[in-house]
This record gives C-alpha cells, structure tokens and sequence, in this order.
C-alpha cells in the first residue's frame, strides 16, 4: 500500500481503523463535557503517533494527514471550550467571548473549506470521467 514498510507503520491501518473505533465509542458518554476533554485528548494522542511515526511513503500523504489532524485538534478544542461554559452555565463574556467565537469562526469556516475541496472533487472527478470516455468513442 501507501504506508512505510517498517515497524508500526506496516500496520498502520488498523490503528487508523482502532482510532475510528474509539472516536465512534464516545458517542456513549452522555456528558459532554466529559466527551469533549476525552475527544481532544484522543486527537491529541493521534496527531502525536503520526508525528512519531510518519507512516506514508509520500511526504505530501504524511504532510496532509498532520495538517488533517491538527484542524481535528483546533475543532475539538473548540468543541471543549463551548462544552465548559455550557457546563458551567456561564456566557462568555470579554475575552473568553473572543476567544470562543475565533473557534466557532474557524470550525465553521474549515468545514465550509472542506465541503467546497470535497464538490470540487467530485465535479473534477465525474468531468475527468466524461472527457476519458469521450476519447474513447
């Protein structure tokens, strides 16, 4: 495949597959702050396993996947900090209202960015599809 052939990284599949997992699991905790703290220490541990290992035979792979994992880290900080006001039954005010509202910004306009990368895609994807069958009649 795409991964390193050496040590952990040849069976870095499965640890992405065991990350699913456990992100998947934490839909079970019923507090969110609870959730929150324990999803942004999940991503957390991630992005430092990728930094330990760098398993992609492609620095481009690797650089993608870190950059992937730190939006992931910056989303649940995001997510974390809302859930601390919520269970503190506080509205942000000052600069913690700042703060949070640059989170809230970022989350917001990272998935848009993300939704438009994923249409692009797709629209360059099925154009791409249409051209090469176009050249074969």
């Amino acid at each position: 495949g795409s991964y390193e052939g050496q040590g952990i990284a040849l069976y870095w599949e499965s640890i992405v597959e065991f990350r699913r997992l456990l992100i998947t699991l934490t839909v079970f905790i019923s507090d969110l702050f609870v959730r929150a703290v324990i999803l942004q220490l999940f991503n957390i541990t991630f992005l430092l396993q990728h930094l330990y290992c760098y398993p992609f035979k492609s620095q481009l792979s690797n650089r993608t996947e870190l950059f992937s994992l730190l939006i992931l880290c910056i989303i649940s900080l995001s997510s974390l900090i809302k859930s601390i006001f919520s269970a503190a039954g506080m509205m942000p005010q000052g600069l913690s209202k700042n703060i949070l509202n640059f989170f809230i910004l970022f989350e917001e306009t990272t998935l848009l960015l993300l939704l438009l990368f994923i249409v692009c895609g797709e629209c360059f994807a099925f154009i791409s599809t249409i051209k090469r069958k176009e050249k074969v009649f």
